[in-house]
């Protein structure tokens, strides 16, 4: 992914949305994490959307991101 922004970087929304056959559950622990957190094995927690995607706001700076999306890690 390739982020384009300010001199200081920006906001980036992450959006995770579980396949229909994924068993993600209201209970379940669903987290970004990549280079962007130095693979934090924890990740930053995403929250639940009402209509049962997760979200997470975080600051990048411009460039290129790796990034992969955990369920209960």
């Amino acid at each position: 992914m390739m982020i384009m922004g300010a001199a200081d970087g920006w906001a980036h929304r992450f959006l995770f949305r579980p396949p229909a056959r994924a068993q993600v559950t209201t209970e379940s622990r669903v987290a970004v994490t990549g280079d962007l957190l130095n693979w934090d094995p924890e990740g930053r927690a995403m929250e639940r959307q009402p209509d049962g995607a997760y979200a997470v706001d975080i600051d990048l700076p411009d460039g290129r991101h790796l990034y992969k999306f955990t369920v209960d890690s």
